[in-house]
């Protein structure tokens, strides 16, 4: 939740429509600007930053539209727990990489499907 508060914010600043379609969507966030759009992947992390973990769809949707898509990643995010339990997310370093135009040579397949007979 926090990485998606703010990559929102971040595309407010130069998208008028920044629409959350994550539930129905292979990408989280779809920016309109009259006749431009922009389909925006956030990725949050408290570690650095320089891995993420994409499924199936997110990779196809990005290789088939490389000059519409973007992937934020918020990294460094703060997790703090209080007292009573609960925890909440604080912080976080943002970097957007605009076109996003993913090759073999940037991934690592990590898991694979076994299809049994």
């Amino acid at each position: 939740m926090r990485a998606m508060e703010l990559a929102r914010a971040h595309l407010e600043l130069d998208w008028p429509e920044v629409q959350d379609v994550s539930r129905h969507e292979s990408f989280d966030f779809l920016c309109v600007a009259g006749k431009q759009k922009l389909h925006v992947e956030v990725k949050g992390t408290t570690g650095d930053g320089s891995v993420v973990l994409l499924t199936r769809n997110e990779v196809e949707h990005a290789r088939t539209n490389p000059d519409t898509t973007a992937l934020i990643v918020v990294s460094q995010i703060e997790l703090i727990e209080s007292h009573e339990g609960q925890v909440t997310a604080a912080g976080g370093d943002l970097k957007m990489i605009h076109p996003w135009r993913i090759t073999e040579s940037v991934l690592v397949p990590l898991t694979y499907a076994c299809m049994l007979d």
